[in-house]
């Protein structure tokens, strides 16, 4: 018996099939867990250190490099990119995907704890950041107004 002839001659069995698979299929839409921006954790290492007072070139050869240096050691690590500019080092360190970013974090917080003592006096400690996509804002809402503080208030 074809499906054609099943659903000539028995079109109630046909009706609660799809009955029966019309609920499962709206119970297990209602169990799905979706979120409009999900969790996804790039395995990128931001090193940022400050050197008030200094030049690019001098940012550049006491601290970018030696941190640099001592970062790309690290196992897994596919692509260092070093910027040196006034006042600032950033250093943005990339690793495999197969990779676990909180312990390549640690391993890149103990390499540069190694190599501080090298860094000029003057710097402020390192600052290492995992970055998280889901923690950057979606909306960043700037207003002026020619009223005074007081009257001037923002309702959402």
């Amino acid at each position: 018996m074809t499906i054609t002839e099943l659903s000539i001659k028995r079109p109630s069995l046909i009706i609660v099939i799809f009955t029966v698979l019309i609920l499962m299929g709206l119970f297990s839409f209602n169990q799905l867990s979706y979120e409009l921006l999900p969790k996804i954790s790039p395995p990128v290492i931001v090193i940022i250190t400050t050197y008030p007072g200094a030049s690019p070139d001098e940012v550049e050869t006491p601290v970018t490099k030696i941190i640099e240096d001592a970062v790309s050691r690290q196992d897994q690590v596919t692509t260092v990119n070093a910027t040196s500019s006034e006042n600032v080092s950033l250093i943005t360190v990339e690793f495999s995907q197969s990779v676990n970013i909180d312990f390549a974090l640690q391993d890149a917080q103990r390499r540069v704890n190694q190599v501080i003592a090298k860094l000029p006096n003057d710097i402020d400690p390192p600052t290492l950041l995992k970055i998280a996509l889901d923690e950057i804002p979606i909306l960043r809402l700037g207003t002026t107004s020619t009223l005074p503080p007081r009257t001037f208030q923002l309702e959402l």
